[in-house]
This record gives C-alpha cells, structure tokens and sequence, in this order.
C-alpha cells in the first residue's frame, strides 16, 4: 500500500519514503491457520487491486487512506469497536494467526 502511495502521480519528488518489508515466520502456527490467511491476504489483494484501479494520485491515495480506509479513518472509528471476528470479518482459523 505505501509503495502505491509513493509511485503515485502527484507525490513530491522532496519527500523520502524508507519502507522496509520484514517477513514473520509462520512457526509454531498450524498448516491450516498458515493457509487461511494466505486465503485472506489474497482476498485482500483482490480488493487493493480493485482500489488502484480509481486511486491514481497521491491526493486520491492521501484522501482514501484517511478518509475511507476502515483502520485508519477518524471517522469510521466505530467501526473498529468490537471483536476482531466481527470487525474485519476473519474466520475462526485465520483468527488464530493473528
């Protein structure tokens, strides 16, 4: 997602992004809780994927991320009370990877 956000149209060529991408081992975790959340994450990339196709610039990025995002949008925060099963919609196997 941030990697998007700063290939993005628009993004200032003054600000420096540092990203870094840390792999989890999967140790310790069930081979069905491992697969459950390779099936959410790809779910996820479906949707992210569906998103970029109408996020194009940094400004569509910046106000997507802030304003409509669930985890990150002030306004939405309601949302975010409750059971992480029941908020983001996780299934009892992936839930335990978590």
């Amino acid at each position: 997602m941030a990697d998007a956000a700063r290939s993005a149209q628009g993004a200032r060529e003054d600000e420096q992004f540092h990203l870094a991408f840390d792999a989890v081992p999967d140790e310790g975790m069930e081979p069905e809780v491992v697969e459950a959340r390779v099936q959410k994450e790809a779910a996820s990339l479906k949707n992210w994927i569906a998103l970029a196709e109408r996020v194009k610039t940094f400004d569509e990025f910046h106000r997507w991320f802030h304003m409509e995002h669930r985890m990150y949008s002030v306004a939405r925060q309601q949302e975010n009370m409750g059971p992480l099963k029941e908020i983001h919609e996780v299934d009892d196997v992936a839930l335990r990877s978590y």
